[in-house]
């Protein structure tokens, strides 16, 4: 199996690894839309985002629908994949993993994420991070993953660092949120 069929699969080989964590990656699909509307609802979700709330569910189904065109087409210049992230035990989603722009030849890829509010500060998304490090490294092989976050998302910088992830550059005025008003941003790196 290649490595582009392997990255569209469900984290394949760290099932059984990881069959007693708390979370699961799952599709990132509508079976996941109620779940995901609900959070998306939530206007502490969007603090650090360029856009804000989902309230409609048509936004979210639409939301949905964008990021399945990422994955069939990529994203940031190279390959992608979504994935939910699930309570293991009730099967709920409470947040999102992505892995864009993968580039297999130079071994790198970007990280994006989101977790519900609900579930801020339980450890969850440290979880989540060790399993998808875990992935990219011993599955797909890669050798680096970036990550972009606005400067003044400090509970974000320090988890990423928790992870061993790096700050490696600032950038001025790389976002706007949904007021337009910018904001720097940070470039963090980890070499796995």
């Amino acid at each position: 199996m290649n490595k582009e069929d392997i990255l569209i699969n469900i984290l394949p080989g760290l099932e059984d690894k990881y069959c007693n964590s708390r979370v699961k990656f799952t599709e990132f699909n509508m079976s996941g839309l109620h779940d995901f509307h609900e959070y998306s609802t939530h206007s502490d979700f969007f603090k650090y985002l360029e856009f804000g709330r989902q309230n409609q569910l048509s936004d979210a189904v639409e939301y949905i629908n964008k990021i399945q065109n990422r994955i069939l087409h990529g994203h940031h210049g190279g390959h992608t994949m979504y994935w939910f992230i699930r309570l293991r035990e009730t099967k709920k989603v409470i947040g999102s993993m992505a892995l864009m722009g993968v580039d297999f030849d130079n071994g790198v890829g970007e990280i994006g994420k989101g977790l519900s509010p609900d579930y801020w500060g339980k450890g969850y998304m440290f979880e989540a991070l060790g399993i998808y490090l875990d992935f990219c490294k011993n599955i797909l092989e890669l050798k680096e993953i970036h990550s972009v976050t606005r400067h003044d998302n400090t509970p974000n910088i320090k988890l990423m660092e928790k992870s061993g992830f790096r700050i490696t550059k600032n950038i001025e005025s790389y976002y706007k949120d949904s007021n337009g008003v910018s904001h720097d941003a940070v470039t963090m790196s980890i070499f796995l």
